[in-house]
């Protein structure tokens, strides 16, 4: 009786081990079976591997949609792309939800100067992903490389009122303004410059070369306090930055307000307490002495005695 319990024990186990052989084998040949693998090894770097394994499953599944895409995933990698745009339409039409086979359609389309192919495309994702910051920025990127720059700007604009505190959205629109500061620098043309220049000091507030420039520029249209008021907030941006506390100071002597100048001084020293301030003052206060010496020179020499005995003072 023992003996013929194992027996059917033996029979029972030997039945479902054939059972199971017969399902890993299906389950190998199946569509999801190709798609992992080849997915797995395209990600590792071994191209050529999932490539066998892909030819294989297309022979049984070419109208699926995922297997077209990594033909055409394929393709792009060595750069065949009209092998890949091929492909990766197919994966479109088979299912038009495949998401990565539209955006390597924007890839495609972009590195053959295919742009407003890659455009429209750029669109179809973002109808799906309206708020998706890199297909708007992707888009921006498509337009220049079009030569509409107009569109471009448009839409840059666009994007800095929807993303206000988006930093990379901020960097790009500073890198256009600062394009075309350049540009008009080169052209000559000083309203373009101060008016990107001013933008510029609002995106990137710590960049001491635009409030020097801006200031000059000012300067040399006439706008005398525009120009002190610049350099003043560039100081207050920089933390009492040097060069535009000289540059404020000097705009001052130039017109010949000496007090003012020697005040403004004394206020940064109040608020930065940085030594060479005392120094500077000092070298103020003698040109303001020299440029009076025509009227009362003897008081504001004896002020620069009190504090710098030299000969001259003397």
């Amino acid at each position: 009786m023992k003996n013929r319990l194992s027996r059917i024990l033996l029979i029972l186990v030997m039945t479902i081990a054939i059972t199971n052989i017969g399902v890993m084998a299906d389950i190998k040949h199946t569509p999801d079976y190709y798609d992992h693998n080849t997915r797995a090894l395209f990600k590792s770097g071994k191209w050529h591997e999932g490539k066998r394994i892909l030819n294989e499953g297309m022979q049984s599944y070419g109208f699926m949609s995922n297997l077209n895409e990594l033909n055409g995933w394929y393709y792009y990698h060595f750069k065949k792309y009209d092998q890949a745009r091929f492909y990766l339409i197919r994966a479109l039409r088979y299912d038009n939800k495949n998401t990565h086979a539209r955006e390597l359609l924007v890839y495609v389309e972009e590195e053959t100067k295919n742009y407003s192919s890659a455009i429209c495309y750029v669109n179809e994702l973002l109808e799906d992903e309206p708020y998706a910051l890199i297909w708007w920025r992707r888009k921006i990127k498509l337009y220049r490389l079009q030569g509409n720059q107009d569109e471009a700007d448009r839409l840059l604009a666009r994007l800095r009122i929807i993303y206000p505190n988006e930093q990379q959205v901020q960097i790009d629109v500073a890198y256009q303004l600062e394009t075309k500061y350049r540009a008009a620098r080169k052209a000559g043309n000083v309203p373009e410059q101060i008016r990107y220049l001013r933008e510029l000091i609002k995106l990137q507030p710590k960049e001491e070369e635009f409030y020097i420039v801006l200031s000059n520029l000012l300067l040399q249209t006439g706008h005398t306090e525009e120009a002190a008021e610049v350099a003043g907030q560039g100081v207050a941006a920089l933390n009492g930055n040097p060069a535009l506390i000289k540059k404020k100071t000097s705009i001052l002597t130039d017109a010949g307000r000496f007090t003012e100048a020697l005040g403004y001084i004394k206020t940064c020293q109040q608020i930065y307490r940085s030594s060479w301030l005392a120094g500077y003052y000092k070298e103020i206060q003698l040109e303001a002495a020299r440029a009076a010496q025509q009227n009362d020179a003897y008081s504001l020499y004896a002020k620069v005695y009190a504090t710098n005995p030299s000969a001259e003072a003397l």
